[in-house]
């Protein structure tokens, strides 16, 4: 099932692949945060992400905390790890702009809220900056979450 532009979805990443600020504070985003990996020979044509509306709670922030929940059931992120959230509408602009049209988010029901950017260029750096610069730009702590 595609995903409706207004819903969002968050991004998992380590802390290696954020930058900080003079204060040490996490600002955005580095583009290998959006790397694809290479499996058995394969490389991979999809990034996993998490839908929030998934959970459809009273509150967005309520939404947030359930998917976090949801994704640590399947995978146990570092204490220094980070979720970057998007609105669908910002990913496939951002990939629309590079003229990556066939770009879609799908709902894949693997796990619960897991998601898929599906037909993802293999790591396209372009692509994977302007993901970090303008459609991933809510940068969440794990440690915020507990």
């Amino acid at each position: 099932m595609d995903l409706e532009p207004e819903h969002h979805v968050m991004r998992h990443t380590k802390k290696r692949c954020t930058l900080k600020d003079e204060h040490g504070s996490i600002v955005k985003l580095l583009p290998q945060a959006f790397e694809l990996r290479t499996k058995d020979g394969e490389n991979e044509k999809n990034l996993s992400v998490n839908w929030i509306e998934y959970f459809n709670g009273v509150a967005f922030e309520q939404n947030i905390r359930q998917t976090i929940i949801d994704f640590r059931a399947y995978y146990t992120p570092n204490k220094s790890s980070v979720f970057a959230l998007a609105t669908v509408r910002k990913v496939l602009e951002a990939s629309q702009k590079l003229g990556h049209n066939k770009i879609k988010i799908v709902h894949d029901g693997k796990k619960t809220s897991h998601s898929s950017i599906k037909h993802m260029p293999f790591n396209d750096h372009d692509l994977m900056t302007l993901y970090a610069s303008a459609a991933f730009t809510d940068i969440r702590m794990n440690t915020d979450y507990s």
